[in-house]
């Protein structure tokens, strides 16, 4: 069997039964999801990138930027992760909590600054700006996966 290009073999982490085990452990504390394991990862993605789009609709535009932040981020957290509880492909759902994890807000703080200063040349970033691209990105997907996927 293959996910994501890699063979697996019977004593490695990807391996059915041990992805099957921490599946079933992790929907144990997830609850009773309908949909989950249903979508192909196509379909998975797609309601994502819906989800992804609907979050500016979502945000409270008469709160302060900082607030307006933690939102978006909060929202494309839990868009992620229920996107990944609705694979039905439960190996690739499985590295993808594994080695794609939510960043914490403070990491995701850090990392726009450097975006800001690194990429776009932005020479000691206000907090304003951070918060403001980190409300953007919130809204940006990784275009290679959706050209994977074919969408």
């Amino acid at each position: 069997m293959f996910s994501g290009g890699k063979p697996t073999l019977s004593n490695d982490s990807f391996s059915p039964d041990l992805v099957n085990q921490r599946s079933a452990e992790f929907y144990s504390q997830y609850g009773d999801n309908p949909v989950r394991g249903t979508l192909s990862n196509v379909d998975a993605r797609k309601w994502y990138l819906q989800q992804e789009a609907s979050i500016p609709n979502l945000l409270n535009t008469s709160e302060p930027l900082s607030v307006q932040a933690r939102q978006a981020f909060d929202l494309r957290n839990e868009f992620r992760t229920e996107a990944r509880v609705m694979m039905q492909d439960r190996i690739t759902a499985d590295r993808l909590f594994r080695e794609e994890t939510n960043l914490t807000f403070d990491d995701l703080l850090i990392k726009t600054e450097s975006k800001l200063i690194n990429k776009y040349g932005v020479s000691n970033p206000t907090s304003d700006q951070i918060f403001q691209e980190i409300i953007n990105s919130s809204q940006r997907s990784r275009q290679s996966v959706n050209k994977g996927l074919g969408l």
